[in-house]
């Protein structure tokens, strides 16, 4: 889907640490830009077999971060701390609060005239709740469980976060 070029992260940028860039996507500790489309030629004109495309701009403010460092071992606790690991896993923030909107465009690669959006949706996002998470390494675990939720309508803030893998 995207050449290696087309990516970027934190120690090339320097200011974010918590950036990724990945063809003009940008994902952040303090929001995401998207602006994702179809890349190869489809019956609609389009470059691939997707035939939607998505747009906006979200910024997270009030995160609450799971703190690490040498006495708080963050999510993975002592196992964490364990050097060559398949994957570690960070939680950059139980819950925040989302500002901002998505655009879903959908084209029918059935329509007569393929060039014309089949469906054109905005979503505010504004005042939403966020989680933003983190794995990194050399592969995924082979078994994991992973549960997570923040949508507790009558305690905003609350979180629930449960993970379970098998790493080597």
């Amino acid at each position: 889907r995207f050449s290696l070029d087309e990516f970027s992260y934190a120690s090339s940028k320097g200011s974010d640490e918590f950036f990724i860039e990945v063809g003009g996507n940008r994902f952040t500790h303090s929001g995401v830009s998207l602006n994702l489309y179809p890349r190869h030629v489809n019956n609609c004109g389009f470059r691939d077999d997707a035939n939607l495309i998505l747009k906006g701009e979200l910024q997270f403010s009030n995160p609450h971060p799971w703190p690490v460092s040498l006495f708080e071992l963050g999510c993975m606790g002592h196992v964490g701390w364990i050097p060559n690991l398949e994957c570690t896993h960070g939680v950059l923030s139980f819950d925040h609060v989302l500002h901002g909107s998505i655009t879903f465009t959908n084209f029918n690669e059935d329509a007569t005239n393929s060039s014309q959006p089949l469906a054109n949706t905005t979503v505010s996002m504004d005042e939403g709740r966020g989680y933003t998470e983190k794995d990194f390494g050399r592969s995924f675990p082979s078994l994991w469980i992973w549960i997570q939720t923040n949508s507790f309508r009558n305690n905003p803030g609350t979180s629930l976060f449960v993970s379970l893998a098998r790493i080597s």
